[in-house]
């Protein structure tokens, strides 16, 4: 099974996935890893990544990867942003292991923790990914990453757990 936990800008992704992971004894892979230089340097000038980008960043690295860990019948939990709505329709179409679970968090909470921390996406570009948010909460599961880490972690452990059960 794979695990794509996504958010906004500021939602926990990364902290969460790897918390996560360790929990399960998953792999966890992030997938701001895989962006290049010049990706990281549009997204902190507040510019969105484009569908082209996408493209050829998610659905073919980041698609590569995935299909290691579906033919080796491995687990995987991914964090980071997870593209526009048609790049998760065809990556669920690709990999039947895929399962979205989406942090959700008040605009002003996002805005609080992405004054204060050191990242590539920030404040530039947060505004834009909240009007797109639908896109980033499609296919998603949602669970509460307001509380504390330690409540979020549980709450994605036992949801990836429901998600194991119901495939038997």
């Amino acid at each position: 099974m794979i695990v794509f936990i996504t958010g906004l800008p500021g939602a926990g992704k990364s902290t969460i996935g790897k918390k996560t992971a360790k929990e399960l004894g998953w792999d966890f892979y992030e997938v701001d890893d895989a962006l290049s230089k010049e990706m990281k340097k549009h997204i902190s000038e507040g510019v969105l990544l484009t569908s082209t980008e996408l493209d050829e960043w998610l659905l073919i690295n980041v698609g590569e990867m995935f299909s290691v860990y579906e033919n080796n019948s491995k687990n995987l939990v991914v964090a980071g942003m997870s593209g526009y709505r048609q790049h998760k329709e065809q990556l669920l179409e690709r990999f039947p292991s895929l399962r979205y679970v989406t942090l959700v968090v008040p605009y002003e909470v996002l805005k609080e923790r992405v004054s204060t921390r050191k990242h590539f996406a920030g404040s530039n570009i947060l505004k834009q990914c909240w009007e797109g948010k639908d896109d980033v909460y499609a296919f998603g599961v949602g669970v509460d990453a307001e509380q504390d880490i330690d409540a979020v972690v549980s709450d994605c452990t036992a949801l990836v757990r429901s998600f194991m059960l119901m495939e038997g």
